[in-house]
Formats: structure tokens, C-alpha cells, sequence
């Protein structure tokens, strides 16, 4: 793509964008109590067997709101351990527990479904009851959530966050945490790569895109593993910790981070879990932030792509980081895309490696006329040079015998 359709030139924010930063709030005390008290009592029924959950036992996991521009996310992955009692169709009693090891936001979303895991019982013909009966009332159970989570806690009021004037609305008691100050000092050390496998050429793709949020919120939706999940809609193990390990999108991207200047650069090591991708190869991810006055210009610049793959990368990226955050209304202009030749490292200066580059025929040819006169010296040898010299005595002789004569 053009270079002129780039966008530079950073600015700071308008007191008007500076209050549409991404706010969040952790609801994991509400929400245990909440699946506390409306699971208990959901009860089946069929064919002379019936069974009732009777306590939850363990709410184990994360939940949270963010929201920006009145926009509401729910973000959140649990755990739910439950007993229950039942009666088989012959008045035996039965006991024991369910576990659903994942109530998460993507099975909302259609991304994964509830899996039941339950105690073992003897009876088939019961355990065949609980795996067919419990499963609907409690995924519907569950699909409520979300709906009663945001009614309760992401209700907008008319509150201003202190220094601002918009009177923008804001989720109730949603407050952004601040980052450690000793944290960003440390990420700004460097460390050194992790060592390259040899691959047959690589190159370089870049995607950028002009996305509606402060520098620093871009930063944070790319470094915060909480709130990571808002645009990949998966959990992610993520900090800005230099020499810290990352995974993201379920674990198909990982790699280190390298390097961390807050709001302005993050340098990965980065790698995909894929068949094509060599197993022990590592990118470099480079991720800038060029804040305008009212979004900020974010460009992802992946090194070390092995050749045959840039397409397939390039889709990646659009898929994967561009994608996420469109779907939740931050992308503001049309991506622009890029792959380039990565040129290998010599031991020469850059500027005689470009002109090694740019006239190579012209540089083997003097490398070769420079040869040959070099050889045409070294073929003249000491016993030709004593020849020579004889020669060259016995004319001289001949000269001065001759001079000789006409003097007499």
C-alpha cells in the first residue's frame, strides 16, 4: 500500500475522547452469590425418577463489565461445582454432584458449548436421566446470567469522572485500575530475543488500523489479561511484564514479551500453533501506538514470517487483532496492509549492503576486471625479470660499442 496512506503525527487526546476510556469492574463477589442462590431447586422429572440441585458448592473463576461509548461487555469464566439428591423410579435415594467446569461468555457467543461432568452412579438407567434432563435447565440457567448481570451492574448514570466536562454516561462504579508504577519501569528493560530456527527466508507483514480509544486503552486491551477477553472473546494469560510469557486467542498465539514502553511500543516474541508453522521458530511482533486527537493509530508489525505463509499471516492478523476489536465498534477506518521482503543481515554496513543490492552485476564486474590485472602481474616471474634484464644489458653494450667507433 501507498506510504501516503499512512496516518502519523501524535497528539493528545480532546477533553471530549478522554472520557470515553474503557472502564471496568470486577463482579465475581456478586456473581458467586448470585449462581449461589438461583441454582438451588432446579429439579427434573421423568418416567418415575426425579432429582433436585440442592447447594453449590464452589464458584471458582472471574467476572467482570467493561464498558466504553455506553457500551457494555460481560466478561466472565467460572467454575461451578453442585450437589444434588434424587429418587429413582424404584424409591431408591441417590445423591451426588455436577461439575461444570466452564460457564463462560462464549458459549454465549456461540464460540463453545456447557460440558457436564457427573459423579459416577451405578444405576444406567438414572445416569442416563441425569445427563438427559439436568443439562437444559441449567444451560438455560446459566444463558440468563449475562442479561441479569448487566441489569444489576452496568445500569449507566449521568457521572462525570473528575476532570472531564462531556457529562458522557458511565456504568455505576466502574472505575479503571491504575498499572503499578514499578511494573511500568520495569517493562521498559530490554532483554534479549529468544534464538531464531533456521527457516528458508522470512518476511515481514504489517496491519495497521485507526481504532476509537486513548493510546493508554489500546496498551491495556493488549497487555491486561482481564481485559484481553473484550476483543478475543477468550480468556488470555497475559501482563507487560518484560521476560513474562504470553498466550492468547485460547493458547493459538504465543510467545515473550520483549520489550514494553507503555502506550507506545510492545515487542513480542510470537509464534502460532499451527502445522505450518515451524515448531521452534519465533517471530517478532512490533505493536506502535500513534494517538491522535480524537483515535489512535495502532500498527502490528510481524518479522520472521516463513516464506509461503505471509497471506496466510496477513489473515491472521486482520482476523485475529483487527477483527476483535471491530466487533466491539473501535475500528473507525479501513485496514491497511503490507507485506514486505526481510532482508538478511550481514556483517557489512547497511550502506554498502544497499549498494550491493541495488548493482550487483556492476560490482562482480570490477571484482572481475580487478582480478585479472591482478593476475596479469603476478604471471611476470623472477626468471622472466632476470631476462629481461640481460636483454636489456646486452643492448645497452651494443649502443656504447657503436658510439665508440664514430667517436675514432
Amino acid at each position: 500500500m501507498p506510504s501516503d496512506q499512512i496516518v502519523s503525527g501524535p497528539t493528545t487526546l480532546t477533553p471530549f475522547q478522554a472520557t470515553y476510556h474503557w472502564r471496568n469492574k470486577n463482579c465475581y463477589p456478586w456473581a458467586a452469590q448470585w449462581f449461589k442462590s438461583n441454582l438451588p431447586g432446579l429439579s427434573i422429572e421423568n418416567e418415575g425418577h426425579s432429582a433436585e440441585i440442592t447447594t453449590v458448592d464452589e464458584v471458582e473463576g472471574d467476572v467482570d463489565l467493561g464498558q466504553r461509548k455506553g457500551k457494555i461487555l460481560t466478561i466472565y469464566d467460572c467454575k461451578i461445582v453442585m450437589s444434588w439428591k434424587g429418587k429413582t423410579a424404584a424409591g431408591d435415594e441417590i445423591e451426588g454432584k455436577v461439575t461444570v467446569p466452564e460457564v463462560s461468555h462464549e458459549m454465549i457467543d456461540g464460540h463453545s458449548k456447557y460440558e457436564y461432568e457427573f459423579s459416577l452412579i451405578k444405576d444406567d438407567a438414572f445416569r442416563t436421566f441425569l445427563r438427559s434432563n439436568f443439562p437444559p435447565i441449567l444451560a438455560a440457567k446459566f444463558d440468563s446470567f449475562p442479561k441479569v448481570l448487566v441489569e444489576k451492574h452496568g445500569q449507566p448514570t449521568t457521572t462525570t469522572p473528575s476532570g472531564s466536562g462531556s457529562g458522557s454516561a458511565t456504568p455505576q462504579d466502574i472505575t479503571v485500575e491504575a498499572e503499578p508504577e514499578a511494573q511500568s519501569t520495569q517493562a521498559k528493560k530490554p532483554v534479549v530475543e529468544e534464538k531464531k530456527s533456521l527457516v528458508g527466508g522470512t518476511s515481514s507483514v504489517e496491519v495497521e488500523s485507526r481504532l476509537a480509544a486513548s493510546a493508554e486503552d489500546m496498551w491495556l486491551f493488549l497487555t491486561d489479561e482481564k481485559r484481553v477477553p473484550m476483543w478475543t472473546r477468550s480468556p488470555a494469560k497475559i501482563s507487560a511484564q518484560v521476560g513474562s510469557e504470553f498466550e492468547m486467542f485460547g493458547g493459538n498465539i504465543r510467545g515473550k514479551i520483549i520489550s514494553a514502553e507503555p502506550g507506545q511500543k510492545l515487542v513480542q516474541s510470537w509464534q502460532l500453533r499451527s502445522p505450518n508453522w515451524p515448531s521452534e521458530h519465533h517471530a517478532t511482533m512490533t505493536t506502535t501506538f500513534d494517538q491522535g486527537s480524537d483515535s489512535t493509530l495502532v500498527k502490528w508489525s510481524l518479522a520472521g514470517v516463513p516464506k509461503g505463509q505471509e497471506e496466510t499471516l496477513r489473515g491472521a492478523l486482520e482476523g485475529y487483532y483487527v477483527n476483535g476489536f471491530k466487533q466491539i465498534g473501535l475500528v473507525t477506518s479501513p485496514t491497511v496492509s503490507r507485506i514486505i521482503q526481510d532482508v538478511p543481515q550481514t556483517s557489512s554496513s547497511s550502506s554498502s549492503t544497499a549498494r550491493s543490492a541495488t548493482k550487483p552485476k556492476e560490482k562482480a564486474k570490477r571484482k572481475k576486471r580487478t582480478t585479472a590485472s591482478s593476475s596479469s602481474v603476478n604471471a611476470v616471474g623472477w626468471g622472466d625479470v632476470v631476462t629481461y634484464s640481460l636483454v636489456a644489458g646486452s643492448i645497452v653494450g651494443f649502443i656504447g660499442i657503436v658510439w665508440g667507433s664514430f667517436r675514432q
